[in-house]
């Protein structure tokens, strides 16, 4: 928890200067939570609350010249459902977050983390994708 709030800290420093002098800031997320009902059919069966990847994020696009523009996404996914005993609320990790520069004449150029190419290449197949149904939930062991 301390590390992500000090990435927050790091990323909201860098990007403040940026996101105040760019006319074009998006604020975005959602909150996708669902209480389920989970039974194996034997022995096990309780409900639970689920965040199914809510999420937090701010966007930057910022025109530097004719041909040239920078561009940033600072997004968390936001754990409404942590629960546990030592937990003091609401947890966050990080998602896609980035900075680049993009370019009509030369495309564009990122650093920063971003979806696996397995996650990228299952979205298309992924029809309960942010559910409990979800791929990842489905496939798990344990």
């Amino acid at each position: 928890m301390k590390k992500t709030l000090c990435a927050l800290a790091i990323g909201a420093t860098i990007l403040t200067p940026v996101m105040a002098a760019a006319a074009d800031v998006k604020v975005y997320g959602r909150a996708h939570v669902s209480l389920d009902y989970l039974d194996d059919g034997k022995d096990y069966n309780e409900f639970g609350l689920s965040s199914n990847a809510s999420r937090l994020g701010f966007k930057v696009d910022q025109k530097i010249n004719d041909d040239l523009n920078v561009f940033a996404q600072i997004e968390q996914e936001v754990n409404f459902a942590s629960g546990s005993a030592d937990s003091k609320g609401v947890d966050f990790s990080t998602r896609d977050t980035f900075v680049g520069l993009k370019s009509a004449t030369y495309g564009q150029a990122r650093v920063g983390r971003f979806d696996s190419p397995f996650k990228v290449a299952r979205s298309p197949v992924n029809f309960f994708g942010d559910m409990v149904g979800d791929v990842r939930n489905v496939t798990r062991v344990g």
